[in-house]
């Protein structure tokens, strides 16, 4: 069951959201609000990027592993599009 949806609706209950303009500043916003809880993995970045794409309409690119012709390979994808991008809008 994924939980990450309703933790961003509370987050958006408590935080004003209205000055985040892009991924990087709403991932240090969720950190403090979040405090521990929030640990910085791929999936949760992932979780948080789709939300924020979907619900404040900004841009964030994540990272993900995929196969081809069965070579691993890591490559950048947009959330909102779902185009691949390059490494350098990637944030850290």
């Amino acid at each position: 069951m994924n939980h990450f949806p309703k933790a961003f609706e509370q987050y958006q209950e408590k935080v004003d959201t209205s000055n985040i303009k892009n991924f990087q500043q709403l991932l240090y916003s969720f950190k403090e609000w979040a405090g521990n809880k929030y640990k910085d993995t791929p999936k949760q970045r992932t979780a948080l990027a789709k939300e924020g794409a979907k619900k404040l309409r900004i841009s964030a690119v994540v990272k993900q592993s995929i196969t081809i012709k069965g070579k691993q390979r890591t490559v950048y994808r947009d959330v909102k599009t779902g185009r691949f991008t390059k490494k350098e809008q990637y944030v850290e």
